[in-house]
């Protein structure tokens, strides 16, 4: 979990996709990130170095009253203990199947790379820069800034994430994993996220309900040829997300 708490930037880039907030632009990429702050159980893990030690901490905010289960931890990332997994919750909704697939492989490969390589060993030093990293992601996309939190170098993110796309493809085994990283790829290379594709749309609408209407209307099998907008722009899809619950007897 903090492994993986390192590469929040790099999801909430590669997916940004709510640059307006009651019909305006807000200057972000991703506006969502920030509206779970105010909760007082965000937005990141405690650091811990064990699942007892993680428990242990569980359990006394459930002896305080300050949380009756999992799912009322607003965490970036946190446990799923049914399935043995983690959940990343930084991600903007994809606007289309192609994107979330690419994410979701994307999201396989680096844990599949963590666990059998082990580049790091995670520190509570690493959050150091980790509010740094995830506010210029959320602003800024893929041309944010993102600082090493190892090497407390500056660089690109889009930069970073291009090396690490290079590390995940020596770990494509499923059939469709390369297929998956290319789409990401070209993200990065174009510097076009689904943000921009939003922005796009917006200059050429009237308002932001046509932009909306526009975008739905590009969930259709085909884009309209005879539309060169939508010709140009993804197909888009809506992605639903599943309810989580836990219940207390699983890590009290």
């Amino acid at each position: 979990m903090h492994q993986l708490a390192r590469y929040v930037p790099h999801f909430i880039a590669l997916s940004a996709s709510s640059p307006f907030m009651e019909g305006r632009d807000t200057g972000f990429d991703s506006t969502r990130t920030y509206c779970p702050n105010p909760f007082p159980t965000g937005p990141r893990a405690p650091f811990t170095n064990s699942w007892h030690e993680l428990t242990e901490y569980l359990s006394k905010w459930l002896a305080c009253g300050v949380i009756k289960s999992i799912k009322d931890l607003h965490w970036d990332i946190r446990p799923k203990p049914e399935y043995g997994t983690v959940e990343i919750r930084v991600l903007d909704s994809p606007l289309s199947i192609e994107r979330a697939a690419a994410l979701a492989s994307f999201a396989q490969l680096l844990g599949t790379w963590l666990l059998e390589s082990q580049p790091f060993i995670p520190r509570d030093e690493d959050y150091l820069v980790y509010e740094y990293n995830k506010y210029q992601a959320a602003k800024f996309g893929l041309q944010a800034i993102y600082v090493d939190p190892m090497t407390r170098n500056q660089l690109l993110l889009r930069d970073h994430l291009g090396n690490l796309l290079s590390t995940l493809a020596r770990h494509a085994s499923a059939p469709r994993d390369e297929e998956r990283l290319a789409t990401l790829r070209k993200v990065v290379s174009t510097i076009q996220n689904d943000a921009t594709v939003l922005r796009s749309l917006r200059g050429r609408c009237r308002s932001v309900k046509e932009m909306a209407l526009l975008a739905a209307g590009m969930m259709e099998t085909s884009p309209k040829l005879d539309d060169p907008l939508r010709a140009s722009m993804p197909r888009l899809t809506a992605v639903p997300r599943e309810p989580f619950s836990v219940s207390r007897s699983r890590w009290a």
